[in-house]
């Protein structure tokens, strides 16, 4: 406030201290700043970076001790690190990087890869000990491997190598601060390294087990698919990346995305073919809307109505919602929203009261929908349990036609 005071007459209070500063001599700034660095731990940590960082043009093995004291000191955590200290933590941290960030472009590039992957290794094991509720540690691990990647393209390293190193880092990393390595570092790995990548990914895929049909916790190829699908696509081997999709096909879900990627590759029958086989084999247990509206939608625009209202009905039968309704009632106009309704009623009457709220939900949303209002009040009375928490609703959208029901719920309110 001081500083930006509106200057009127004389100098501000920073003004007067800046003049008092220039008096004084180089010692008493020093003697000044290191009292402060004394009682200010992040102050002190920040010096103490600086001052390791100027010695760049000493011998490498003695900074690389003294990099590798200030990284070990800001990364401790002492016991666990709440959320209000998080912050202060992290500032050390990045503190410590940005002297590693000023070796990554010069003579000492090697060196700083060095630290940036003991850096990220240190980072990772203090997660567990640290409330880091707003991502510090996230941000620190994304910027540990970006001066990671500057200083390996400075250094050079032997590529072979490289790829040994980065390899078991993105395939294993508890925190994938190297997820997608072998595409970021593809122009640093160069062609022997990526030939070399490609060997390793290629040998770790051949010895994993035969899939599932239940995968177990632990199982899940991911990153490697990841990893042999970069090389795929830059083959052009549209069937290579295929098949690494369809290896795990354990959910429905895997059905999904495997559909969804044949069909961006614009192999529409083979979309629908592999969506409609994922809806089969789990056709015993809770469907998936996403895959059945995919295959709906895939069928619609075959021109294949009937068929897409097949598996529509399936969907609502044994899971009914609104968004279904909707489909339903677009495909197969006023008779498919009778039939909807009917099959509610039936199904509520049939079935036991703890199971009949999602129904009774379901049941006055469409009635609202379809603005049958006598009948949705009529419901709302009925299942109560479920009406109060739509009532609300209900009375909002028909306080024209029904004014003394909306004016009850209002006055409930």
């Amino acid at each position: 406030a001081a500083g930006d005071e509106e200057r009127t007459e004389g100098p501000t209070a920073l003004d007067r201290i800046r003049a008092h500063l220039k008096q004084k001599g180089v010692d008493a700034l020093v003697d000044m700043v290191v009292d402060l660095a004394e009682r200010d731990t992040a102050l002190f940590r920040k010096l103490d970076v600086a001052a390791a960082a100027a010695t760049v043009d000493g011998d490498a093995k003695g900074l690389e001790k003294q990099l590798r004291r200030v990284i070990d000191g800001a990364t401790r955590t002492r016991g666990f690190v709440d959320y209000g200290e998080a912050e202060d933590w992290s500032e050390n941290v990045d503190a410590a990087l940005d002297a590693v960030a000023q070796l990554a472009n010069g003579r000492h590039a090697g060196l700083a890869m060095k630290l940036a992957a003991h850096a990220i290794d240190r980072i990772e094991g203090a997660i567990e000990e640290i409330d880091d509720s707003d991502g510090h540690c996230s941000a620190l691990l994304e910027r540990a491997g970006d001066i990671h990647l500057e200083a390996c393209g400075a250094a050079k390293p032997d590529p072979i190598e490289l790829a040994r190193d980065l390899f078991p880092r993105e395939l294993e990393g508890e925190y994938d601060a190297f997820y997608g390595a072998v595409a970021r570092y593809a122009k640093v790995l160069g062609k022997a390294g990526l030939a070399e990548y490609r060997r390793l990914a290629t040998e770790a895929w051949k010895k994993l087990p035969p899939p599932a049909r239940k995968r177990e916790a632990g199982e899940d190829p991911f990153r490697l698919v990841g990893i042999l699908d970069f090389f795929a696509e830059r083959d052009g081997d549209v069937e290579a990346r295929i098949a690494l999709r369809a290896r795990d096909l354990s959910s429905s879900g895997r059905y999904l995305q495997l559909a969804e990627f044949c069909l961006a590759q614009g192999r529409e029958e083979e979309a629908l073919r592999r969506a409609e086989e994922g809806l089969w084999m789990f056709e015993d247990g809770r469907p998936d809307e996403r895959l059945a509206l995919f295959v709906v939608g895939l069928l619609v625009k075959a021109g294949r109505k009937e068929e897409a209202a097949v598996h529509l009905w399936k969907a609502f039968e044994k899971a009914p919602n609104l968004e279904l309704y909707r489909r339903l009632r677009k495909l197969g106009g006023k008779a498919a929203g009778e039939r909807a309704l009917t099959y509610l009623d039936a199904r509520l009457a049939a079935d036991k009261p703890a199971q009949q709220d999602p129904l009774a939900a379901t049941l006055i949303q469409i009635l609202m929908e379809e603005k049958m209002f006598d009948a949705a009040w009529t419901a709302v009375r009925k299942h109560r349990h479920v009406g109060q928490y739509l009532d609300g609703a209900l009375a909002e959208a028909s306080e024209k036609t029904h004014p003394q029901e909306a004016l009850a719920v209002y006055a409930g309110q």
